[in-house]
């Protein structure tokens, strides 16, 4: 975790919410936080620090399933990006994504109905989508075709196929 990924927006995001909604939920941050130590601070600092848990370390590929089956929805503030694994690992299990809309997040997550776009850095944005999310209970939504792994390996094959056709792989 860095803080080009603005957890520390999510933190002053999840203590906006109104009291009934934030005393019933479990903000859960995952991930080694490297540089971040601001947002550390804040998780632990904030009045909402019993709603809040930190896993400041390394996920292993067979630990992300438990994580990704247990949540309600996958939050990426992100105050900059090119592209996010996590993103596409949310779309796999159907949750809604609250996304900043920076770089390529925006257009891998734009033909994913789960997927509510905010400004980065705006906290109000971001806490009003979260709230929306509570409101709506839990939701699963399909993977949309072009964003299927079959659908994506074919047109992997299919760009290689062409590239090797043109004597360029």
């Amino acid at each position: 975790m860095r803080p080009y990924k603005g957890v520390i927006h999510l933190i002053h995001a999840f203590e906006m919410l109104p009291a009934f909604i934030r005393e019933s939920s479990l903000l859960i941050i995952v991930g080694e936080a490297w540089e971040d130590k601001t947002s550390i601070r804040a998780a632990s600092t904030s009045f909402a620090s019993d709603r809040i848990r930190f896993m400041n370390r390394y996920v292993s590929d067979h630990e992300v399933p438990q994580y990704f089956s247990a949540a309600d929805a996958l939050i990426l503030p992100y105050i900059r990006a090119s592209q996010s694994g996590v993103a596409h690992i949310g779309v796999a299990y159907g949750l809604p994504i609250i996304a900043s809309q920076v770089g390529g997040i925006a257009e891998s997550l734009s033909g994913y109905e789960g997927t509510t776009f905010v400004p980065p850095s705006d906290e109000q944005r971001l806490s009003r989508a979260m709230e929306q999310i509570f409101q709506a209970g839990p939701t699963r939504y399909p993977v949309p075709e072009h964003l299927r792994w079959e659908s994506v390996a074919e047109q992997y094959g299919s760009v290689i196929s062409e590239m090797a056709e043109e004597g360029k792989a």
